[in-house]
């Protein structure tokens, strides 16, 4: 639950532990994935980016200590996706997108 903030330096760090990254690569990524707020409630996730306001009702499909995955409409691409939030730590996830991208989120205090 809560508001989190996209962080793309958390991002690039993820990242980096699963390939190395050359410059031009992490160029492509910091261009790509622009900010984002993202606040879950009990049954909703709030999606902020570049003004627009996405809200979105949301299905826990499967959780364990580390991870929560989600169901729910994904307006970007115009279906319904899984998403598996992995907890870093008590201020940080990383929010894995089926078929499409991973990145962090830091609490917003």
């Amino acid at each position: 639950m809560g508001t989190w903030q996209s962080n793309i330096d958390i991002t690039i760090a993820e990242l980096r532990k699963a390939q190395p990254l050359t410059y031009e690569e992490e160029q492509f990524w910091r261009q790509k994935l622009t900010p984002k707020k993202v606040t879950f409630t009990a049954d909703r996730i709030t999606i902020e980016k570049d003004g627009e306001v996405d809200k979105q009702t949301y299905r826990i499909v499967s959780k364990d200590d580390d991870n929560v995955v989600l169901e729910f409409w994904f307006s970007a691409r115009n279906q319904v996706n899984k998403v598996r939030v992995h907890f870093l730590d008590d201020d940080t996830f990383r929010l894995d997108i089926e078929e499409f991208t991973s990145e962090c989120y830091r609490r917003v205090p």
